[in-house]
């Protein structure tokens, strides 16, 4: 039988709970395999061993330059992983996320003929988004290395299809199964609270939102919004979340903190101008909270408008805004 061995050292966000959803598809279909994750991985505790899971930890480093050289050069942490897979010789080698460490298991790959699995979760030859020369050129690396490419979008895979031609898996992203025992039940009944919830970047379309929401408010809507996410805003954008009374958490949420928030929030909405996919949600479809995106890339692909939520023009806060005032109509403030 193949030996499979997953490789996801990312610490924080989508890409842990996106490695532990691949991992227990697996083990739920009795698919023995190896599995790497980080010791700071904020979910480690989940990835338990059982029949059909072996699970390794090791020690990574800290979201900085610095320690990544003190750990990879002077450390030499990474060992670990070579130690792992020189010891299970793997036949598949199953990258679920970009990693600097990841460039020293292609090395390996020359010796022991195994074949590589990357997960492309932005077009590393398009992407979405400013990033640093380093990690496109991880990104680009791994992509060109690879045997297999895995997406999570149509989108996404005749996007990257412009670039480079090869074998393509087309895997959807569903709810995701670990948060499916919180379900999302109490709603307000005097008015309508929004949400965002992510990282912010420009492509999140944090601008869109706030004005969008002006207009809610200009129209004497009884509405609240949230925007729950570490990044930095634009100069507009922090005057009309000072002008509109928003309630504005810029830090990094643990999933408990995201809950404690979510039990006050009616509707998340994302209103990105660039998208793949998103890991909000599949969060959001697995506790039934109702959302709003927009059309940009593959966003629409994972949403029945009007049934599991509602799809409106990238880029365009009127139409977001005229959409909002349909939802929110019982919550209209009497002039």
């Amino acid at each position: 039988m193949s030996k499979l061995l997953l490789i996801s050292l990312q610490k924080y966000g989508g890409g842990a709970i996106d490695t532990l959803e691949i991992s227990e598809a697996l083990v739920q279909n009795n698919f023995f395999h190896y599995i790497a994750i980080s010791e700071q991985n904020e979910i480690a505790d989940k990835f338990n061993n059982n029949e059909y899971r072996s699970v390794f930890k090791i020690a990574t480093f800290e979201s900085s330059i610095i320690s990544f050289l003190i750990n990879t050069f002077l450390k030499l942490k990474f060992l670990k992983l070579i130690k792992i897979i020189l010891n299970i010789k793997p036949n598949y080698v199953f990258f679920t996320h970009r990693h600097p460490w990841q460039i020293f298991v292609l090395i390996l790959k020359s010796f022991l003929r195994f074949k590589i699995i990357y997960s492309c979760h932005d077009n590393p030859f398009d992407p979405k988004e400013p990033e640093n020369k380093i990690n496109i050129f991880i990104d680009r690396l791994l992509a060109k290395k690879a045997d297999i490419l895995v997406v999570y979008s149509n989108f996404m895979k005749n996007d990257i299809e412009r670039f480079i031609k090869k074998e393509i898996i087309l895997i959807p992203l569903g709810p995701y199964n670990q948060f499916i025992s919180f379900q999302k039940e109490n709603f307000n009944t005097d008015k309508l609270v929004l949400g965002f919830w992510g990282r912010i970047l420009p492509y999140k379309g944090i601008e869109i939102l706030l004005k969008a929401f002006e207009i809610l408010k200009k129209e004497k809507l009884n509405v609240d919004l949230y925007i729950l996410g570490k990044g930095k805003i634009s100069e507009i954008e922090k005057k009309l979340i000072k002008e509109l009374s928003v309630k504005f958490i810029n830090k990094w949420l643990t999933y408990e903190e995201v809950f404690e928030y979510i039990k006050k929030i009616d509707l998340i909405i994302l209103p990105y101008t660039k998208a793949t996919q998103s890991a909000v949600i599949s969060f959001c479809l697995a506790i039934n909270m109702p959302l709003i995106v927009s059309d940009a890339g593959g966003l629409k692909e994972f949403i029945d408008n009007g049934k599991t939520g509602f799809i409106f023009k990238s880029n365009d806060y009127n139409d977001l805004a005229l959409s909002l005032i349909h939802i929110s109509e019982p919550t209209r403030q009497a002039e």
